[in-house]
């Protein structure tokens, strides 16, 4: 069988491998020759072998091309040599030292936030701590001291607004991690994504209200002033508007007010951090609404200021003590029953005052009923449902966007 250029032919039962050297007996050179390509395909060897004259009786030798050992390398040869070693960390810890946001960070107790804008590390001004944009992502440092310590502890967390961007969050990841150096590794470091805050996280704002949690999902530049204060009651709030509003009105000239409030008269807060209902009657809902119509008469001596109640929605003091780890929040769901009666008596108030003003509000109870049918006559029941609540009080950014889609368009009709 003649062989092809890519193939060397042997006698097989000669054939050896010695040293890289291929040789056969010259002698038997009228035997079959059989085609022999392991060699060739696996190594492609492409150099014939050595021609030889016949009747030579000597043996030759034909030196195999192409069977190369492969190279080892060793990983210490390369850039992972120095990984973990003092020499990349002063390195790390250098480059972390130039970023400027850092100057401050670490340096006293509290909370410092920093916003991520275009692939850099700005300040958050401190007024707007716990106010963030779902478009964006920052970072968030808490720093503090262990009880009976003197070292500095820290937690640095990143946020990841819903529509932030790969490239905001991406940044805000590699800063947390740069900030973790500059601050020599001492730091935890969490991630946080809106919506599914951890509860070291919130516990940072506590001034958290519902008001804050429909801010927060304006993602563009507007002329919406927003004022509130975590647990502040109906009568806190209106000694604020008196106090303020005239200053309002030169800045800003023309106000609709919108008015949200009543959610803290109706409930108390229990030093372990449970709520219970203030009154099982009426009593606080009239007081409130004692308080609504001083506002009114005093919202009348200024020209320039429309005014909006909003309706309040219905709320769950039960789902907010299971979420605070009550012992018993099935104590509780009597006082819900009489905590809604005391909503939709409120709203009723609440509708009569803007029938006068001649204005309409959203009811925002609606976007919590579920119905359901039963029986075999299919009758339809309807309840309240406080999944779109964190802790049944204040509105998850689905919810608040819903309740903002409502406002906005009562500020479109009002506002102009």
């Amino acid at each position: 069988m003649q062989s092809s250029s890519r193939d060397i032919s042997v006698y097989p039962q000669t054939d050896k491998f010695i040293n890289n050297l291929f040789t056969w007996p010259s002698q038997i050179e009228n035997r079959k020759l059989t085609r022999f390509s392991l060699f060739s395909r696996s190594f492609r060897l492409v150099s014939p072998c050595v021609a030889r004259p016949r009747g030579n009786k000597t043996r030759k030798t034909v030196a195999m091309s192409g069977l190369i050992k492969q190279k080892q390398y060793d990983w210490k040869d390369s850039n992972l040599a120095l990984f973990g070693s003092d020499i990349e960390k002063n390195v790390k810890k250098e480059s972390a030292a130039t970023e400027k946001a850092w100057k401050n960070a670490g340096r006293k107790l509290g909370i410092q936030i920093w916003r991520i804008v275009k692939f850099k590390v700005e300040d958050w001004p401190s007024e707007e701590y716990g106010k963030f944009y779902n478009g964006d992502s920052y970072i968030i440092l808490n720093t503090y001291k262990e009880e009976d310590g003197e070292e500095l502890c820290f937690d640095v967390h990143f946020w990841i607004g819903q529509y932030s961007t790969q490239d905001e969050y991406g940044t805000a990841a590699y800063k947390t991690v740069e900030l973790d150096t500059f601050l020599n590794d001492a730091p935890i470091q969490h991630r946080e994504v809106q919506g599914h805050e951890s509860e070291l996280f919130k516990s940072y704002f506590d001034n958290i209200t519902k008001g804050r949690c429909l801010q927060n999902q304006l993602n563009f530049r507007n002329s919406i002033k927003w004022c509130y204060k975590s647990g502040a009651t109906t009568k806190e709030q209106f000694n604020f508007l008196k106090q303020n509003l005239a200053e309002l009105i030169k800045q800003y000239t023309n106000i609709t007010l919108f008015v949200w409030l009543g959610t803290n008269d109706l409930t108390k807060k229990e030093r372990d951090g449970s709520i219970s209902l203030k009154s099982s009657g009426n009593d606080s809902v009239h007081h409130i609404y004692s308080i609504y119509k001083e506002i009114y008469f005093f919202v009348r001596n200024f020209e320039n200021v429309k005014l909006i109640y909003i309706e309040v929605p219905v709320y769950s003091i039960y789902w907010w003590n299971v979420f605070h780890n009550h012992s018993n929040p099935e104590h509780f769901r009597e006082d819900d029953l009489c905590l809604h009666a005391q909503i939709e008596q409120l709203n009723i108030y609440i509708r009569d005052i803007n029938r006068i003003l001649h204005v309409h509000s959203p009811s925002l109870s609606n976007d919590l009923v579920q119905t359901r049918k039963q029986g075999k006559r299919k009758h339809t029941f309807s309840s309240y449902t406080f999944t779109g609540y964190y802790d049944g009080i204040h509105p998850r950014p689905e919810l608040s966007r819903l309740w903002l889609l409502k406002l906005c368009r009562v500020f479109n009709m009002y506002c102009v």
